[in-house]
């Protein structure tokens, strides 16, 4: 921007500078036509000092030279200002809107975003989910801290399927095992010490029939089973509920 800015400035200036001779030049012309009509009406003068010495130049033929005379001069002075206006109306120096850059941030959507997520400060830690050895089965379980239930089943490199009490699913990504890009439908909202944490809005991993209705659902490469979920769930919504305890 800068530079067309600048680009710019010059074009005008070369324009200006083109316009100032063409106005030099018209004015020099001008005064040619001026000087060239003060030596006809000199000789004009002289003409009726002659005549009137020798009473042949009638007053009608002195007004229609002097009418003559001057109709030519304003012509000239008519074309050559008209020029000079229409010049300097193309070519001078106008306000001009240039755009203002405006920074924008863009992010490209696409079907994987990465696991590994830098400086996040301005999000709240997850509550602490309790961890298991067991693999493969859904448990019982509450947050460290706030007591509040959950079920999960937990992944063999680590990793976890949290149900909580909103029916919401959250993925537990154990980023100490391995490194990768996580798919679209999960959406990063905490940590909680080794694990990223992925809300699972839609998708593959986001509804009760599906858990309840497959033996085993792959999530980011990994394979939760469906071992003991029927059962977890019934109990959470019991505890949810406040009809029994875990």
């Amino acid at each position: 921007m800068q530079a067309l800015i600048e680009r710019y400035q010059q074009e005008v200036g070369h324009a200006y500078n083109a316009g100032e001779n063409r106005a030099r030049q018209t004015l020099v012309l001008l005064q040619t036509t001026n000087n060239g009509l003060n030596e006809q009406l000199v000789l004009l003068q002289r003409q009726i000092d002659s005549s009137e010495s020798n009473g042949c130049l009638s007053e009608n033929t002195f007004k229609k030279k002097c009418i003559a005379m001057v109709s030519a001069a304003l012509v000239i002075i008519m074309l050559a200002g008209g020029g000079i206006w229409y010049y300097q109306a193309q070519h001078s120096p106008s306000l001009v809107l240039l755009p203002v850059p405006v920074t924008v941030q863009v992010k490209s959507v696409s079907t994987t975003q990465p696991a590994t997520v830098a400086n996040v400060d301005v999000v709240n830690n997850a509550d602490k989910i309790m961890m298991t050895d067991t693999v493969g089965l859904w448990q019982q379980r509450y947050y460290e801290g706030t007591r509040q239930p959950y079920i999960a089943v937990r992944s063999i490199d680590g990793s976890y399927i949290v149900k909580d009490c909103e029916g919401t699913f959250s993925y537990y990504f154990n980023r100490t095992h391995h490194s990768t890009r996580v798919p679209a439908n999960l959406i990063f909202s905490a940590n909680d010490r080794q694990f990223s944490v992925y809300r699972i809005p839609y998708g593959n991993g986001s509804s009760h029939q599906q858990w309840l209705n497959s033996q085993s659902l792959s999530i980011n490469k990994n394979i939760f089973s469906n071992n003991g979920y029927k059962s977890s769930s019934l109990a959470l919504a019991s505890v949810c509920n406040n009809t029994v305890p875990f």
